[in-house]
């Protein structure tokens, strides 16, 4: 009975030390987390916002290298996830936080949009605005629903049916029921050149436009920047 007792005993003094000396190891092997920097946006401007409900995008200027990405909500740039969209700002999921840039430039086109009723404006077209509708003139087309508008019988310019953004149609200066009939010299009662007219737009440097409004001319010249770097994803 005794060397039971006693062999228990050593059993529970050898169990005992195997949990201090185990407890001992995994405390000494526990070492501090080093975490890594916050992912963020940094070095990105926010420089264009483009709304049109699940097709809201956003323009980011990265401002070592000068090159521009557009986003759409649900897109990701440096880890950074585009979540919401609003009219001066956008909000991100960068890892475990929400990061906003705000379009600082937003006050400055609303003063210049209430300008643009002059009979002559010089509108600086928004690289999403120049990325959607000047790289690819079929959207201006579409997008803005032109319609051919006849006079005795011959085309006299094309009639803008639809404004697709209320905010995008007043950064252009243009509204519902306007007339366009020249571009960049080119009137719209020669169909074909006129046609031309609008493809040139893809690779201008500055598109004139004229329209006719309530039998009022009025003019546009719009300043397009074709050195930017553009990324769409």
């Amino acid at each position: 009975m005794y060397q039971i007792s006693h062999l228990t005993t050593r059993l529970i003094s050898i169990l005992s030390n195997i949990k201090k000396f185990g407890l001992i190891l995994l405390i000494s092997t526990i070492q501090p987390v080093a975490f890594s920097n916050p992912i963020n946006l940094n070095g990105y401007e926010l420089v264009d916002i483009y709304l049109d409900g699940p097709d809201s995008n956003v323009s980011l200027l990265n401002t070592e290298n000068d090159t521009l990405t557009v986003l759409r909500q649900g897109q990701s740039i440096v880890g950074c996830t585009l979540d919401f969209v609003e009219s001066n700002q956008a909000s991100f999921y960068c890892g475990n936080q929400i990061y906003s840039l705000s379009f600082n430039n937003y006050e400055s086109a609303q003063a210049q949009n209430a300008e643009l009723s002059q009979e002559s404006a010089l509108i600086e077209v928004s690289v999403s605005e120049q990325f959607k509708y000047f790289d690819y003139p079929e959207n201006f087309i579409t997008d803005f629903n032109l319609l051919p508008t006849h006079s005795n019988g011959y085309i006299v310019g094309y009639t803008i049916q639809n404004l697709p953004d209320q905010v995008i149609a007043q950064r252009l200066g243009l509204e519902r029921g306007d007339l366009i009939v020249n571009i960049n010299g080119i009137y719209a009662s020669n169909p074909e050149e006129f046609s031309n007219a609008f493809e040139q737009l893809a690779t201008a440097n500055t598109v004139d436009m004229e329209l006719l409004r309530n039998n009022q001319n009025l003019y546009r010249t719009y300043l397009l920047n074709r050195d930017m770097v553009t990324t769409c994803y």
